[in-house]
């Protein structure tokens, strides 16, 4: 079964979702680069986040919490104390 997102991808910038556990479509755990939890996103998700880390980069990836509250402070990362 399809989605509407999936349909609309296009229109909605393709935003993939993560899912606080292992299912069929996120079977790969990824760990949220601000709070730390572990999330489950797809096979493609889980090779760019790797990708980036491989490559030197900071992890991309936010859980949908910590995207929020990333979003609401302006693009801004907290450090920590």
């Amino acid at each position: 079964m399809q989605l509407r997102e999936q349909y609309d991808a296009d229109r909605f910038g393709g935003q993939e979702r993560a899912s606080t556990f292992q299912t069929a479509d996120n079977a790969f755990p990824a760990i949220c680069e601000m709070c730390g939890g572990t999330w489950y996103v797809s096979q493609e998700w889980s090779d760019a986040i790797n990708s980036a880390v491989e490559k030197g980069l900071e992890n991309p990836f936010l859980c949908d919490n910590c995207k929020a509250e990333y979003e609401e402070m302006g693009g801004r990362r907290i450090e920590a104390a």
